[in-house]
């Protein structure tokens, strides 16, 4: 869901047969989500109208270059009857003149139902290994002796374990009993 992107980078960097398969998949896929998820989705629609943005004062300087360089804003295509928000989508042209949100932001209004979904492909972390480790450490918490803690308990662990890791608490040891120092 990445502007700069789209498929148009995968066909020109993928080139072996096994790539080129996943892509093809890739694309029925995505179509598929679409068409079984988003498309019919009830999204709560901006009350905004998207052609009155508010006036921001400009100063001296962006006039001028404005008038120099104007900046190429492209009018956004509405859905039709043939071509739906995705079709629409995947036709534009990579572009990277807008960060990742700030491009979907500005497309929320004409295309709500694409926007929330790039909005939940977006939400997805890229990597798990920081949560993972933490049921781990749990994992090693919960011994057959230990069976019957709470998750709350062991989330107050986890808590101070981290605290102690990264400096905030110092524990020590003091005639078998454990000192918690708030530093």
């Amino acid at each position: 869901m990445h502007p700069g992107y789209k498929f148009k980078w995968f066909e020109e960097n993928w080139t072996s047969t096994g790539e080129v398969r996943a892509l093809s998949s890739t694309r029925i896929k995505l179509r598929r989500l679409w068409e079984g998820i988003y498309k019919k989705s009830d999204v709560l629609e901006s009350t905004e109208n998207p052609h009155q943005s508010p006036q921001k004062q400009r100063s001296y300087l962006e006039s001028v270059l404005d008038g120099m360089a104007p900046l190429n804003r492209s009018r956004v295509p509405m859905p039709t009857r043939g071509k739906d928000e995705l079709f629409l989508y995947l036709a534009e042209p990579p572009t990277d003149h807008l960060g990742l949100m700030e491009y979907w932001k500005s497309r929320e209004a004409q295309w709500p139902h694409l926007a929330q979904m790039a909005y939940d492909f977006l939400s997805i972390l890229a990597m798990s290994s920081k949560c993972e480790r933490v049921f781990s450490s749990c994992a090693k918490q919960t011994t057959l002796e230990s069976s019957r803690l709470s998750g709350k308990m062991l989330w107050h662990q986890e808590c101070i374990k981290n605290w102690q890791r990264r400096g905030a608490i110092r524990m020590e040891t003091f005639k078998h009993a454990t000192v918690l120092d708030l530093i």
